[in-house]
């Protein structure tokens, strides 16, 4: 049997989005490195044991973390660090066609129409939130919003050991992937624990 999982968000932490937005060019070295050494991060990838004190930064390493931090732009999408973002509902696409010529070039070269619109997931929203919709989806009364509010914190706790499990008490065979782009699941994480599993990569 085989299984794929698709960006599994088994870690996302702040340092996977430093590591992530390093290697895309979106931070300075020097704030990187900075931060790296006040945590204590230079171990991470192959430190599989301790995943509490990755998951506790000291007051230092909090600090040096914001101020390597402030250096991200303020309207980054955090599931694709490369992709244009929502400028106003009335732009939509538009604005994607003026920001990402590669897009364009695609239909004007190719003849491939990549429509993409960064202000989908507004709409989504919007529309969840108007109340003759929430009566229609007989829905109680709520502020819908994409994340549903849900707090994540680590779930590689969660995840981890039902890998373990399929590893173990299956013959399964996984195909396992990230994004590279993905700054909320970063494939970083994705690599350390399967590495971290100790198993074979074929």
């Amino acid at each position: 049997m085989a299984g794929v999982a698709a960006s599994p968000e088994v870690q996302a932490s702040f340092l996977l989005v430093m590591l992530l937005s390093v290697s895309h060019g979106l931070l300075p070295q020097p704030a990187y490195l900075a931060a790296e050494k006040a945590c204590g991060w230079a171990g991470y990838l192959t430190d599989c044991g301790n995943e509490t004190f990755y998951d506790t930064p000291s007051d230092a390493c909090k600090a040096a973390t914001t101020a390597a931090l402030r250096y991200l732009p303020s309207n980054l999408d955090p599931y694709d660090v490369t992709a244009p973002t929502c400028q106003g509902s009335a732009l939509g696409a538009a604005h994607v066609r003026a920001n990402a010529p590669f897009l364009e070039r695609l239909k004007l070269d190719y003849g491939l129409d990549v429509s993409f619109d960064p202000c989908l997931s507004d709409y989504v929203e919007t529309y969840l939130n108007r109340a003759d919709v929430q009566a229609a989806i007989h829905a109680r009364p709520t502020t819908w919003r994409a994340s549903g509010g849900v707090d994540y914190d680590n779930p590689g706790d969660l995840m981890v050991p039902y890998f373990e499990t399929f590893i173990n008490e299956t013959d399964w065979r996984m195909l396992i992937w990230s994004g590279d782009a993905d700054a909320a699941g970063p494939y970083i994480g994705t690599q350390r624990w399967i590495e971290c599993l100790g198993r074979p990569v074929a």
